[in-house]
């Protein structure tokens, strides 16, 4: 079925219509509803092709054709798509899913702006408020809770930039850093970056590839598992 066209949505049935009209039959009605389809058995049966293409049809018009061609192999036909109201609920809830799905991209826009800035006052600039701000959000995406797989990538630049800013001023202050394998860690970020600052060890989890030109990092890991969001908040105040 091809509906890039408002005023006529294009039906084509072919040899192999009862297993094309199923997988647009399933697709479609899922992406509007919850409820059971029927099993691909009865439409590939031929038992339910004229719900089926009914159904496509009620779709057409919930996308904003009026009319429809239907071709097979006996011809083709013209069908006017008559208003009901079972087409125009359909039309009011793909209505209310295209606002909604235009709401989740604003809100994913924002969300990454909100996110590149984060970034580039951590590499740039790093503030206690926006140390606070990427800590409280980086634990919503580490440990063994419920992760945010598209939060930790929106927050990866913000916490390499954050590791760049704290090593670039241990080698102004002098500070001791270096680098260690943190043999607990499967996942490819089992180096770790610890520095020494005069208020306690911070420490940073990185890919291998990281931070090589680092010395070995001899001492032992602090314990202090909130220490490093605690210790840099204080010293870039």
């Amino acid at each position: 079925m091809n509906t890039k066209n408002k005023e006529e949505a294009i039906i084509t049935i072919n040899a192999d219509w009862e297993e094309e009209c199923y997988r647009y039959y399933v697709s479609l009605f899922l992406s509007l509803s919850d409820e059971e389809t029927g099993s691909a058995e009865e439409v590939e049966d031929g038992t339910n092709m004229r719900e089926s293409l009914a159904y496509i049809k009620n779709m057409a018009y919930a996308c904003g054709c009026r009319r429809v061609l239907i071709r097979s192999e006996e011809g083709e036909q013209h069908l006017r798509l008559i208003s009901s109201a079972k087409r125009e609920a359909l039309c009011r809830q793909r209505a209310g899913e295209i606002c909604g799905r235009r709401r989740a991209i604003r809100n994913r826009k924002v969300r990454e702006r909100r996110y590149k800035k984060l970034a580039l006052t951590l590499s740039t600039k790093p503030d206690a408020q926006s140390i606070r701000r990427f800590f409280k959000n980086w634990k919503r995406v580490t440990g063994y809770g419920l992760r945010d797989d598209n939060l930790r990538g929106l927050l990866a630049p913000a916490k390499a930039g954050l590791v760049k800013s704290v090593v670039s001023r241990a080698h102004q202050e002098g500070w001791n850093a270096g680098i260690a394998t943190d043999l607990r860690v499967y996942n490819g970020f089992n180096r770790v970056v610890y520095i020494d600052t005069p208020l306690g060890q911070v420490s940073f989890h990185t890919s291998p590839d990281e931070y090589s030109d680092l010395p070995v990092y001899n001492a032992q890991w602090s314990g202090d598992k909130g220490g490093t969001a605690r210790i840099l908040s204080q010293l870039y105040q």
